[in-house]
C-alpha cells in the first residue's frame, strides 16, 4: 500500500481515537456529579450526555470499521479509493 493511503489511514485512525478520547473525557464529566459548575450552561442534561453517548457509540463504530478493513488486500484499496 502507497504511503499516502497509509497516511490517510493513519490520519483516519488518530481521528477516530481523538473524538473517541473527547466524548469519554465529557461523558466522564457529565456523570462523574463533580464540577457541575463546569456544565451550569446545559439545562437539559439528559439531552447533553445523550448526544455525546451517541458521538461516543458513533467514533467506536468509525474506528472498529477502519480497523477491520482488509487494507493490505489490493482489490479492497481499489474499492476504498474508487
Amino acid at each position: 500500500m502507497g504511503n499516502i493511503s497509509n497516511r490517510y489511514i493513519n490520519a483516519l485512525k488518530k481521528r477516530y481515537e481523538s473524538q473517541v478520547a473527547e466524548a469519554e473525557a465529557n461523558i466522564a464529566l457529565y456523570l462523574s456529579g463533580k464540577n457541575l459548575a463546569a456544565i451550569g450552561e446545559h439545562s437539559d442534561l439528559m439531552e447533553e450526555q445523550d448526544k455525546w453517548i451517541g458521538k461516543l457509540a458513533e467514533a467506536k463504530d468509525k474506528l472498529e470499521t477502519l480497523l477491520s478493513l482488509n487494507l493490505e488486500d489490493p482489490d479492497m484499496v481499489k474499492s476504498i479509493n474508487s
